[in-house]
């Protein structure tokens, strides 16, 4: 299977909603952006889709949020 490359589009809004933490760390995986905590990967971009990694309960509050 062939490496999608992101969109400038998605790279943007990647860039402007990943959060400003202590710790936080952006660096690239396979060639892709992404944001780690701890040397945990908590979000990332991967072909044409942005990934978030939440635990159950942050998964449902996310969800009841408007416009997710």
């Amino acid at each position: 299977m062939a490496w999608e490359k992101p969109s400038g589009e998605l790279v943007e809004l990647f860039e402007e909603i990943v959060p400003d933490l202590p710790g936080l760390e952006k660096r690239k995986m396979f060639g892709h952006p992404t944001a780690f905590i701890n040397n945990n990967m908590f979000m990332g971009v991967k072909g044409q889709k942005l990934t978030l990694r939440l635990s159950k309960k942050d998964q449902d509050e996310f969800l009841d949020l408007d416009d997710t």
